[in-house]
This record gives structure tokens, C-alpha cells and sequence, in this order.
């Protein structure tokens, strides 16, 4: 019975093991690719990202832009943000910050949004 219950604790060890050994290979390349975390400030203007366009094969999104114009923080809820637009309108729902970029003008002076 105890050998049993060895090979429970031992396979349980292996897995922990392997679980951790993956994670940090996991967060190697997320911080290769984004080393930061982003954070926007209260007020900062922001564009979102349009995850339903993303996930569709309808051929307007060809032509639609993935990015929305730009709406402001208007509050920070963990990883995600509350948003408004610049008449100030609140948008319904939050937005996580992978969704969110900030807004900046390009190196070539034009716009960064539309």
C-alpha cells in the first residue's frame, strides 16, 4: 500500500516538475516578444481591437479596420479597462489590455488611427 502511494507522490512530483519547467519556457518567450508589462493611465487615449472581425470569414473584414478609432481610459479594472469615447459616452463591457494599443502618431506624421 505504501509503494502505492509512492508512485502517486512521485507521479505528482513529475508533473509539478514538468508544469513549472514549461511555464518558464512559456514566460522566456512572451518576454522576448513584449518585454514590459503595459499599463495606460486614466485619460490616455486608446484604440481597441476588433476580435470579431478577427475570428470571421466574412469578406467584410478585408476591407474593415481591425483597430477602432480612438476612446479614452476612463478606469482600470486588473488587466482590463474601462473606456469612453472622446464625446464622452461610456462604452459598455471592458476591454482587456491585449485589445487596447495606444494611440501615436506614425514616424511618417500621419495618424495612427482612422
Amino acid at each position: 500500500m505504501a509503494y502505492v502511494g509512492q508512485q502517486q507522490l512521485d507521479g505528482y512530483d513529475a508533473t509539478v516538475r514538468h508544469a513549472i519547467k514549461r511555464k518558464k519556457a512559456f514566460d522566456k518567450r512572451v518576454l522576448a516578444r513584449s518585454p514590459r508589462e503595459v499599463i495606460f493611465q486614466k485619460g490616455q487615449l486608446v484604440q481597441f481591437f476588433h476580435s470579431n472581425l478577427h475570428n470571421t470569414l466574412e469578406a467584410k473584414r478585408k476591407i474593415l479596420p481591425k483597430w477602432s478609432i480612438p476612446h479614452r481610459i476612463l478606469e482600470r479594472i486588473r488587466n482590463s479597462y474601462k473606456l469612453e469615447t472622446l464625446g464622452g459616452e461610456h462604452l459598455s463591457g471592458e476591454f482587456h489590455a491585449r485589445r487596447l494599443r495606444d494611440r501615436r502618431r506614425r514616424r511618417n506624421g500621419r495618424d495612427g488611427g482612422r
